[in-house]
């Protein structure tokens, strides 16, 4: 069979701006603040109106006569945007920092970057009911991240959608290739970096939200497809739930399977995922990228954070990644700290600053997972 991408279950996990500690903090779904039921991309007018109210330390108000922005262009038509620059300096690395000679030297440099450039457009054909959704990516190339048709409000708050889509799985992190998280980057569904042609059908009563996908996943021409199943419930203080994925390709088949939870009490917000990534080759013997399966066993991928309100706009966050390639083994880890500050000033506006303190195997050559680095992000979004 065509590997058959079919991403079961989900309970959506992300927020406002695709920074799921929101929807933690808030006890939202994700189909609360987003046109795609899944997470990320344009806003609902809910979620606009929240950025703007709920969200910033302090609100300018425009002067004289003029009107508030409103990204509502007529009946059936709205817009909305994500745009980030962020600049990145590298201090150097553990596994460089005791050896001799030129590997020796502190690699230091500093970049500026825009990881993120989106357009989004909604359509609403039938007002609540039928509507076409594109989320284009003009910065660092230009690319369709997601076109699609939906079908919503159907009973048991259902719906249908068929395009090109944004796979879920887990927490939906905002991730930018290899300075995204472990859980995310190493278990391949990136949230900004795989999208698939599918087909996906929801169901959210309630606390319960059950999601279904179909792609086409490893082998785009095998009758056998990918599964993914995620399952979630919501509830005001906390959250809970699990993924699987299944995909069958000519030369092996992946399973990815995980756990997240999250929760929130006051000031404080938690999420967690852990991640089991196998494969198995066309005899079924478990198989491994790093050498023997007997030897190295399964690669397993951690994510856990703790965020901190610390006044109306200003988010304390510290988290933690780790991707273990070789279970039986353990001196193979990677491990990332993050420790930083998001603030949003005023409506529209986040600048972030964080402090990535990262370690990996310690070699006798440079290694960049082990880069430690000063990250600071502007963005403008509504």
């Amino acid at each position: 069979m065509k590997k058959l991408l079919i991403t079961l279950l989900v309970l959506s996990f992300s927020a406002i701006i695709a920074e799921p500690y929101i929807a933690v903090r808030t006890g939202y779904k994700c189909s609360q603040c987003h046109v795609n039921r899944t997470g990320g991309g344009k806003r609902t007018s809910f979620g606009f109106a929240y950025t703007q109210t709920q969200m910033p330390a302090f609100q300018v108000k425009p002067k004289g006569t003029s009107s508030s922005f409103s990204n509502i262009i007529s009946d059936h038509l709205s817009v909305g945007a994500n745009f980030r620059v962020a600049n990145k300096t590298i201090l150097g690395t553990d596994s460089t920092r005791n050896l001799v000679g030129q590997d020796a030297d502190m690699r230091m440099n500093n970049s500026i970057t825009i990881p993120e450039a989106n357009i989004y457009l909604e359509i609403s054909a039938i007002p609540d009911f039928l509507l076409f959704y594109v989320d284009e990516n003009f910065a660092p190339g230009a690319a369709s991240r997601e076109a699609f048709a939906m079908v919503y409000n159907l009973p048991l708050d259902s719906y249908i959608k068929f395009g090109r889509i944004m796979m879920p799985f887990g927490l939906r992190l905002l991730d930018d290739g290899t300075d995204g998280t472990y859980i995310r980057s190493k278990t391949g569904f990136n949230s900004y970096g795989r999208q698939e042609a599918a087909y996906e059908i929801g169901i959210e009563p309630g606390p319960f939200s059950l999601i279904t996908g179909v792609a086409n996943g490893l082998n785009s021409e095998s009758i056998d497809k990918q599964i993914t199943t995620v399952g979630s419930v919501v509830f005001r203080r906390i959250r809970i739930g699990g993924s699987y994925s299944f995909n069958k390709g000519k030369e092996y088949t992946e399973h990815v399977a995980g756990i997240f939870a999250g929760g929130n009490q006051g000031l404080f917000t938690w999420m967690f995922e852990h991640d089991f990534i196998n494969k198995i080759d066309s005899e079924g013997n478990p198989i491994s990228n790093y050498g023997d399966f007997d030897l190295t066993g399964n690669l397993t991928a951690t994510f856990a954070s703790l965020d901190i309100l610390l006044y109306s706009g200003v988010n304390l966050k510290i988290a933690y990644d780790k991707f273990d390639p070789m279970s039986k083994w353990k001196s193979d880890e990677l491990d990332r700290w993050t420790f930083g500050l998001e603030i949003f000033p005023v409506q529209y506006l986040q600048v972030s600053a964080f402090y990535r303190y990262r370690t990996a195997p310690s070699l006798e050559i440079y290694n960049s997972e082990n880069e430690d680095q000063i990250f600071i992000e502007t963005q403008f979004f509504f």
